[in-house]
């Protein structure tokens, strides 16, 4: 039972992104920053951030140093399966919040022309796939697979850890 009320806690967290987008679309007018990035493009070889002072923008900041921490509580708790399995539902949720609300606010930013590891396309790569591996490792846990998803675990609390790291050097 427990399980069920941390999944429909997780869900409402992922689903509240959602829910805000169907409230008022208008949040997300971003012309006057593609306008900016054309500008920038022509004016300057090398690519330079636009500023984003957004709710979405913010809201993804925190939801990804919300995972970073929640991953960690997941990776340290191991000895206490309840704790551990609450954490890893929480993390989960997290990672894919944060997910979401990168799409919401950053989705102009990922330029594959760039080349893979340009600031931005690293910082998204590895943030993505750092939650797949997250979410894969619950997935995994669920199915009784319990030795088989803490490499994975680890692996994808590592990657969304050096997607902060990359975001801020």
């Amino acid at each position: 039972m427990k399980k069920v009320y941390i999944t429909c806690f997780g869900l409402l967290i992922f689903l509240l992104p959602v829910q805000v987008i169907a409230a008022d679309y208008t949040l997300f007018d971003q012309t006057h920053l593609y306008a900016q990035l054309e500008k920038q493009a022509h004016d300057s070889v090398q690519y330079k951030k636009v500023p984003h002072a957004s709710t979405w923008g913010q809201f993804h900041k925190y939801a990804g140093y919300t995972t970073a921490v929640l991953a960690g509580a997941t990776a340290i708790s191991s000895s206490n399966e309840d704790f551990h399995e609450a954490v890893a539902y929480a993390t989960a949720a997290a990672a894919l919040t944060t997910i979401t609300s990168g799409i919401m606010e950053y989705r102009d930013r990922l330029d594959l022309s760039a080349g893979l590891f340009a600031e931005d396309n690293r910082h998204i790569l590895t943030g993505a796939l750092g939650a797949l591996l997250l979410v894969t490792a619950v997935v995994i846990a669920d199915d009784g697979e319990e030795g088989s998803h803490s490499t994975l675990g680890i692996a994808g609390g590592a990657l969304m850890g050096v997607a902060l790291i990359d975001i801020k050097w």
